[in-house]
């Protein structure tokens, strides 16, 4: 039996809910007054400064994802301005993995490295260019090895590392890159919203939480990025692929752009420089145009690569017995290396439970993959319990990448299972909200939730209660997965809920439950209710009388 429950039964407003949640001031929370100073950054930019006069070159390595790729482009695009030799690598996914390698140090001969969003685990690297007479600045949002070793570069900026290095700490690697930047060209830099656009991108894209200073990159990002020179030429390609030329939220960046800008990379080995040179493109139109049309069709790609490897994951499962066990550990060979980390996520949501999905290597048995949570177990401690049996693996308590050899694949599954032995998977049919309303609310509680805008981590969407939704028309979508509804009030969309709604017999009034936003589509934005559940109501069920039905709708109304 469906159980409907209100969160708090204290709190009964828009702005009560958002103050609750993010455990702020009103004031606090839409007008941050702290100084948003970070150490270290006047430091890095005289030394960025002394080797561009020098003619010096300028290494950028960064990271092949979402963040890294921005926070490559922000520094890149500045110090092109200020006209300085400058080069940027990003790792190779699968062939070299995350961060600074000596490797790379290898290929640099001389003058000055910058890292973004990696460095700050990197100490071996690190005193390897050192020993090569680089001057190396690190900027990174992780945390440093287990032994809390902060690496000996000429200037480290990572607040989440240092402690006191600022007030705020919760920056991702292009929010720190942006924050450099500022400090470089001048907060009134015409290329500074341009870089704002990128380092919001990234800001959401690396689910930092929306609060204080990241909430007024994303929301100023936001709302620039669609304007005239508020975006690189390469970003605006980007983004008419999206169809939302007038609106973008956290959202959408979420959901549309970031997929589009880590596809390449999930795909190919160097596959991240696609979308970095999409990014830096600011000069040449058509050459933004035929990337992002490149872009938008790896991502295609993706998504039936990832179509198929769930398919063969679910055989997986189903024919080795696995679909009780707790964590969730699939071998399945030949998945793209790129995708394991996709894959994870989606059966740790489906079956509850914390997943681990491993696929073969390029080394002779070795297989390796990345492991998603579920609830609060914290997998990285699991992982910390068994190193011994591990290669290499690294992460936090939600998400981690390991590497194995095969013939411990039994043995570190059996041992993860004994460890969470004790674990319930509990089955709960409560749907929690925050508010009730009326449909003929939905234009006036829009209006209200644009004021606490972005939402997402940190500042999380209102879930709503609409009672007694009367549904004037109703479409399928998607060949049946999903269901609109649309009438005089607004429309609700159900992704993945068309089944649901055809078993319940199509009622013409629902009670919804979901989050309200805009929906933006062919240059027309319309306030859209996207619903999470669909509950035929209680009080409604017996009545069959039409007029019944239409004394409903002349309440809905009024």
């Amino acid at each position: 039996m469906i159980k409907l429950q209100k969160r708090n039964n204290t709190i009964n407003t828009i702005e009560d809910v958002v103050l609750h949640n993010v455990g702020m001031s009103k004031k606090d929370f839409l007008y941050p007054e702290k100084n948003f100073y970070i150490k270290g950054i006047d430091e890095a930019v005289m030394l960025l400064k002394k080797a561009g006069i020098k003619h010096n070159t300028i290494t950028i390595v960064g990271d092949y994802d979402a963040d890294g790729i921005c926070a490559s482009s922000i520094l890149h695009l500045a110090f092109t301005a200020k006209n300085w030799k400058t080069v940027t690598r990003l790792p190779k996914r699968f062939s070299e993995g995350y961060g600074l390698s000596e490797n790379i140090i290898d290929e640099i001969n001389d003058g000055l490295l910058i890292t973004v969003d990696n460095g700050i685990a990197a100490s071996s690297a690190i005193k390897k260019a050192k020993d090569k007479g680089l001057t190396v600045i690190v900027t990174d949002h992780h945390l440093p090895d287990a032994e809390g070793t902060i690496p000996e570069a000429d200037v480290v900026i990572d607040p989440n590392a240092i402690d006191g290095q600022a007030e705020f700490s919760k920056y991702c690697g292009a929010g720190l890159a942006y924050k450099l930047a500022i400090r470089l060209l001048g907060s009134n830099h015409p290329l500074i919203p341009k870089l704002q656009s990128l380092a919001a991108i990234a800001t959401v894209a690396d689910v930092m939480p929306l609060i204080e200073e990241n909430r007024v990159i994303v929301k100023n990002g936001l709302e620039t990025m669609l304007k005239q020179g508020g975006s690189t030429m390469g970003l605006a390609a980007i983004l008419s692929k999206t169809n939302q030329q007038k609106y973008f939220s956290a959202k959408d960046v979420a959901f549309k752009l970031a997929p589009m800008l880590n596809a390449p990379g999930r795909l190919e080995d160097d596959g991240a420089t696609i979308s970095y040179s999409s990014l830096i493109i600011d000069d040449n139109p058509m050459q933004a145009y035929r990337q992002a049309d490149i872009l938008f069709d790896m991502n295609e790609e993706r998504k039936r690569e990832k179509n198929n490897a769930m398919t063969l994951l679910h055989e997986n499962i189903i024919k080795n017995h696995l679909e009780n066990t707790c964590p969730l550990v699939v071998y399945q060979p030949h998945l793209l290396e790129g995708l394991v980390g996709l894959a994870a996520g989606q059966l740790a949501e489906e079956y509850q439970v914390p997943c681990f999905v491993l696929t073969d290597s390029e080394e002779d048995n070795i297989i390796k993959g990345s492991g998603r949570t579920s609830g609060d177990i914290n997998i990285k401690d699991l992982l910390d319990k068994h190193k011994d049996l591990l290669s290499k693996y690294g992460g936090h308590a939600e998400a981690a990448g390991i590497s194995l050899e095969k013939n411990n694949l039994d043995a570190f599954r059996e041992l993860l299972i004994d460890d969470l032995k004790d674990i319930k998977k509990i089955v709960d049919d409560t749907i929690n909200y925050d508010i009730e309303i009326n449909a003929r609310d939905l234009d006036r509680v829009a209006k209200e939730l644009e004021i606490f805008e972005p939402f997402g981590q940190g500042n999380p969407e209102i879930v709503f209660y609409i009672k007694e939704f009367v549904i004037a028309d109703s479409n399928y979508l998607q060949n049946g997965k999903s269901v609109k509804f649309k009438n005089a009030f607004g429309e609700a969309v159900g992704f993945g809920l068309g089944k649901s709604y055809s078993e319940m017999g199509q009622p013409k009034v629902v009670d919804l439950v979901g989050v309200i936003g805009k929906n933006c589509f062919m240059n027309s934005v319309k306030t859209q209710i996207e619903i999470q559940h669909i509950i035929k109501p209680e009080v409604i069920k017996n009545r069959t009388s039409m007029a019944e039905l239409l004394a409903q709708k002349a309440r809905e109304m009024r």
